[in-house]
């Protein structure tokens, strides 16, 4: 049985991610934004705040700066980014504590960061910055978490992206509306989907994905239609896979 055939057969993308399918991977995009303001502003769905910072990328060929609140966060940060060239690159990065630590390679985008530590959790809060230590955040590691919390994503250069599932809450008693943004390669972010809720838990998961193609930027983000300081998650699945395989 050929590998398209298992994934036929059991279903739920199960040989994808047994890692039966060569050509293709899931990516899960995860975040929250713990204080979202009243009113039709939109933020991004992320933990710092606010609207991503994507202009901060302008140029391209930056280096990160990472550090933790805490002296005790001495282990590795795993970063997942893009280059220039949108070629998915990754390093790990051993922190020093509260001072900060320059990545390696330098990023055109980056994707999420991972704490490592065996046996426990990041005791800090690590933040990632842009250019130098007192640049733009592009990404925080919340204390105990040991991973980024945003709702953002870039697809990398040679690959389609197609999103299978997703999903969106808010707290008790309040309305939110979710738009979910994608800025395809050399345009503008354009809204593809947008929903409202009250004090509930939504799942989409289309019967037909849709197709996110390379170089595709992806914002999640929230407008709080009433009240203040509400809290909002957001969840998405996607199957990322190689163009030369599209029509194989």
């Amino acid at each position: 049985m050929s590998a398209w055939e298992k994934l036929h057969y059991e279903n739920n993308y199960f040989a994808i991610a047994k890692g039966e399918v060569s050509d293709s991977s899931v990516v899960f995009i995860s975040g929250k934004n713990p204080s979202v303001d009243a009113g039709t502003v939109p933020e991004t769905i992320w933990n710092v705040g606010g609207v991503y910072p994507w202009s901060v990328w302008n140029g391209g060929s930056k280096t990160l700066y990472i550090a933790s609140t805490s002296s005790s966060d001495t282990y590795q940060v795993v970063l997942n980014g893009l280059d220039n060239n949108y070629n998915q690159i990754s390093e790990i990065v051993t922190l020093n504590g509260t001072t900060h630590v320059p990545s390696v390679n330098t990023y055109y985008r980056l994707n999420s960061a991972v704490y490592l530590d065996g046996s426990a959790a990041n005791i800090g809060t690590i933040e990632i910055h842009v250019d130098s230590s007192v640049g733009t955040v592009v990404a925080r590691i919340d204390a105990g978490q040991g991973n980024t919390s945003m709702s953002i994503y870039t697809v990398p250069a040679g690959y389609t992206a197609y999103s299978v599932y997703g999903d969106f809450s808010c707290n008790k008693g309040e309305n939110a509306q979710l738009n979910a943004r994608w800025r395809f390669f050399g345009t503008s972010f354009i809204t593809v989907y947008a929903t409202e809720i009250y004090q509930q838990f939504i799942v989409a998961s289309p019967p037909v994905p849709g197709a996110i193609p390379e170089k595709t930027d992806i914002d999640n983000q929230v407008a709080l239609v009433a009240n203040n300081a509400s809290r909002v998650y957001s969840n998405q699945q996607l199957i990322l896979v190689k163009n030369n395989a599209l029509h194989n």
